[in-house]
């Protein structure tokens, strides 16, 4: 049984009295368990200002939210994330909102845990997860602690591990026969030929799309199945899977099929709901069959208008959130939050109508922008105060304004940044990612401030998921900045796709007076663009070791999504009037071919290649770590996004470093070596 939360009543009139009785003890808590919030670094970890007491709750890369009852009857949510060595947390209800949702504190953080699959109640009330063994499906038991038991495998008939049809994605408790024994839902990811067979890359040759944007391979699709419980809710034993059909055919969804079922109408009956791997979340009703559905599309917004989810990789819980009786939907996300979407008790013909209400909170929130993050720092509002903007994966560019003067630097919640008088956001669509269909909603966008046209206010260059390179020009004042529409740069008169999700930098490396954009071309190599002031390139300059060879980032053999994703900055790191170069890389980054850190430390990290050169272009030396207490930066997969900065102003660049799970860490530069 889970540990008993100090739970408040729902009753709306309570609140501040719950708040008066629970907050602080709630808050001191949460804090105790937010300083190993974090599976390295917790203590460089940028925070929100002290007056943000609830934020977004974000836990890392990919979301996925369990709810559980405690022993008071209050409510725990469960959400994991295992990528970057993440884990579990735990969170206890610590008072109730004026809406009824339930006020969350972090209790408990386990790292490097697997992912539970979904909420595994055959026996109502008990606390146990789904897991993924490695052949089927187990059942462990969540402790009070947010640590997790042996999972036990599901049995068929005959007591066997029970055989799945397909790789499971996502599962879900429910009797869907209504004989008081609860039963399985199971939603799957197939995996029809979708990867690329052959060699995919950004020059127009190897696009992995055809003239006309269709992808050239196949695809990746999920099924949901039903599978009975022939036994008990104590001792369950399960059927063969049985894949349920609407319409007649197959339930079948884009990338992968999470399901959930219940009441979701209020008639006594139950309704199931899918979600897909981009941002569907489609309604489906039984009919006479026990498999056989009828298809009713996306559910309905108050106005009757379809719902699409804001992110992507979405996993759905079913529970009553806000305690009105009503069956609400909790959905997990890939950038680490949790989407609630209030049950509205109305419908829209057979369809119930769901008000996407935002982002799940929690008190005393990590600051966690997204994931995947891409960095950079100016003082963006003229305050005298250091800020940041930070890219992600879901596409956005969010302003967050320094609050602290000195000392523990300390930033405001993130604002999306608007450009041509509207919000920003880079999404790929079906044909502009390098790794197929199923990215149209990641962006990766990957902001430089820089001040390119030399007017003395600060402009964005950015890199991003398509591989075009854009630049926002700032025709606003100083501290108060106002970005044009992006124009992308060209080439031959047409828009340039070089390697995608790189982080794009700027410095006059030739001595001409103007400003060089350094970036990766098509091939991977590092490259100094001329570019006039058309945006048009008028020349390249490849950048090179100083044996002559041109930088690269990668092995020979890489192909495809792997090109590309570094960070870039020119900086004159050692103080010696050269245009040093910090790098933030993937896992993958190998440099020189068959160097570091693929073949060494196999985690994303930041470099150095210092500027070796007497001349006026640039000539690197051998890549270094930046080390941090004597050892390499290691931050996961995916990303690492280093920005030299001199918040101290002391001369001397110190990093601020964007990384995959959403943190940002300030590494001072009395703490590195390299």
């Amino acid at each position: 049984m889970l540990a008993t939360a100090t739970a408040a009543p729902r009753a709306i009139g309570m609140h501040v009295l719950c708040a008066a009785l629970v907050c602080a003890a709630a808050l001191a808590t949460c804090r105790a368990a937010l300083a190993a919030d974090s599976p390295r670094y917790p203590a460089q970890a940028l925070r929100y200002s002290a007056s943000v007491i609830e934020a977004d709750l974000a836990v890392g890369l990919k979301a996925r939210p369990v709810m559980l009852r405690n022993a008071a009857g209050g409510v725990d949510l469960l959400v994991s994330s295992s990528h970057f060595g993440d884990g579990l947390r735990l969170f206890h209800q610590a008072g109730v909102h004026l809406d009824g949702t339930p006020r969350l504190a972090l209790a408990f953080y386990q790292s490097r845990t697997p992912d539970p699959m979904g909420r595994a109640d055959f026996v109502p009330g008990q606390a146990r997860v789904f897991m993924a063994l490695k052949d089927g499906i187990g059942v462990a038991t969540v402790g009070a602690d947010a640590t997790l038991g042996t999972p036990q495998p599901l049995l068929d008939e005959q007591g066997r591990p029970l055989a799945l049809p397909e790789p499971a994605h996502w599962l879900f408790v429910y009797d869907l026969d209504g004989d008081g024994v609860r039963d399985l839902l199971l939603g799957t990811s197939v995996d029809r030929g979708y990867k690329p067979t052959g060699p995919v890359g950004f020059e127009p040759s190897l696009w992995p799309y055809d003239a006309a944007g269709h992808w050239k391979w196949d695809v990746r699709v999920g099924h949901v199945f039903r599978v009975r419980n022939v036994g008990t809710n104590a001792e369950p034993r399960f059927a063969p899977p049985e894949i349920l059909t609407a319409d007649g055919k197959p339930i079948e969804l884009e990338g992968a099929a999470a399901p959930i079922a219940g009441d979701f109408l209020g008639d006594g009956g139950w309704q199931l709901i899918c979600v897909n791997n981009l941002d569907g979340i489609l309604f489906y009703t039984p009919t006479v069959s026990p498999t056989a559905f009828d298809a009713h599309g996306p559910i309905r917004d108050a106005g009757g208008n379809s719902i699409f989810l804001p992110d992507i990789l979405h996993l759905p819980e079913a529970a009553d959130w806000n305690g009105d009786g009503r069956l609400d939907i909790l959905a997990g996300a890939e950038n680490g939050g949790v989407y609630y979407l209030r049950n509205t008790g109305k419908r829209s013909g057979s369809l119930p109508r769901f008000d996407l209400v935002g982002r799940v909170q929690q008190l005393d929130a990590p600051l966690r922008p997204g994931v995947a993050l891409s960095v950079t720092s100016a003082d963006w509002n003229g305050d005298g105060i250091p800020d940041l903007i930070v890219g992600n994966a879901g596409g956005w560019l969010f302003l967050l304004r320094g609050s602290s003067p000195t000392g523990e630097r300390r930033f405001d919640p993130p604002v999306p940044l608007s450009a041509g008088g509207r919000v920003f956001r880079v999404l790929a669509g079906p044909s502009g990612s390098i790794q197929g269909p199923l990215e149209a909603k990641w962006g990766y966008t990957c902001p430089e401030i820089v001040d390119w046209n030399a007017d003395g206010l600060p402009d964005l260059l950015l890199g991003n998921v398509t591989g075009y390179q854009t630049i926002f020009l700032n025709h606003g004042k100083p501290g108060g900045p106002r970005l044009d529409a992006g124009r992308k740069l060209t080439e031959g008169g047409k828009p340039l796709r070089l390697s995608w999700r790189v982080k794009p930098t700027a410095a006059d490396l030739d001595g001409d007076g103007r400003l060089e954009y350094v970036c990766l071309d098509e091939r991977g190599l590092l490259v100094a663009l001329h570019v006039n002031d058309k945006f048009e390139i008028t020349e390249r300059t490849l950048l090179r070791f100083e044996d002559g060879s041109p930088v690269r980032f990668y092995d020979p053999d890489q192909t495809g999504g792997r090109i590309g994703r570094v960070k870039l900055n020119v900086c004159d790191w050692r103080g010696r009037g050269r245009h040093d170069l910090i790098v933030g890389t993937n896992a993958w980054t190998s440099v020189p071919p068959r160097g570091i850190p693929s073949h060494d430390t196999g985690e994303a990290t930041v470099l150095l290649l210092p500027d070796v050169g007497t001349g006026p272009t640039p000539v690197y030396g051998a890549p270094r770590y930046v080390r941090f207490q004597g050892e390499p930066i290691r931050l996961g997969d995916h990303v690492c996004s280093p920005e030299p900065v001199d918040w101290d102003g002391d001369g001397a660049l110190a990093v601020v470093v964007g990384a995959e799970n959403g943190s940002i860490f300030y590494f001072p530069r009395a703490e590195l070596s390299w």
